[in-house]
């Protein structure tokens, strides 16, 4: 993966946070986050990643500290993430519920920036819906 490759999926789940809780997110704020966690990181190395311009790209430790600050799979920062696995179908056909059955199908396959998008609505949905947050249901 080269550093515009990694910007902009730093970028994508910048902008799936920012969705999800209504307000903006600074460099700065996942710094400090990621600093208390245990992961350093200045906040003008965030912003160099994001834009690409970081040499060499993230170490591993920081690449997981992002992915657990962003509640994110951590291969979305390696170097090819997989989008889909094999047993996506399989998984996807054993759903008793058939309009979520449909949804596994029709997501089946969809780029990084539509999932990621795809994962905002849901958290809209579920807001207008009243419902608890993901944390708070199955994580399927």
């Amino acid at each position: 993966m080269n550093n515009t490759d990694l910007g902009a999926r730093l970028n994508l789940v910048f902008e799936m946070w920012e969705r999800h809780h209504g307000r903006p997110l600074s460099d700065e704020m996942v710094a400090e986050w990621l600093t208390a966690a245990g992961y350093p990181a200045p906040a003008d190395y965030i912003t160099a990643l994001r834009s690409g311009g970081a040499l060499g790209g993230a170490p591993a430790l920081l690449r997981m500290g992002l992915a657990e600050f962003f509640d994110v799979d951590p291969g979305l920062f390696a170097a090819d993430p997989v989008m889909t696995h094999a047993g996506d179908a399989e998984v996807v056909e054993g759903f008793h519920n058939r309009s979520l059955r449909r949804l596994g199908r029709v997501a089946h396959g969809m780029s990084l920036g539509a999932m990621l998008y795809l994962d905002s609505l849901v958290g809209a949905l579920r807001r207008a819906e009243q419902l608890p947050d993901v944390p708070s249901t199955a994580r399927v």
